[in-house]
């Protein structure tokens, strides 16, 4: 379960907002509705890739399918393994080693909203059964 917070900041006039963060995402909230719904980010292809070359698999991943409600998504980054691997593109083609890892992309609008996708990708060395 995510991990979730309450707290209220003050914002450029004085008065107070409240700010509802996630781990995940954060939406802020001003009289109890939100400002702004997160952007709904999709990272495909996830699953299992097979070996093709010493390195290990060739994958390109995209973002493509992403969306917002507001259609101001004007940001992503994107991790593989906990680790930065690019930012401000909807592709990412990389190389990933044999075995299991995690890749996520974050998509985040115009007005600071962010959601994060995740996906298990597995490398299956070509001399497997």
């Amino acid at each position: 379960m995510p991990e979730s917070g309450h707290q209220e900041k003050p914002n450029a006039f004085g008065f107070c907002v409240d700010w509802e963060y996630r781990t995940s995402y954060s939406v802020g909230v001003a009289c109890g509705h939100p400002v702004a719904p997160p952007p709904v980010p999709v990272l495909t292809p996830t699953g299992v890739f097979q070996q093709d070359s010493a390195e290990g698999a060739h994958i390109e991943f995209s973002s493509a399918q992403s969306h917002d409600p507001d259609n101001d998504i004007n940001y992503y980054s994107w991790r593989i393994d906990n680790r930065f691997a690019a930012f401000n593109i909807n592709t990412l083609t990389t190389v990933l080693p044999v075995g299991e890892h995690i890749v996520a992309v974050t998509a985040q609008d115009s007005r600071g909203v962010r959601k994060t996708a995740m996906g298990s990708t597995t490398v299956q060395s070509s001399t497997s059964c």
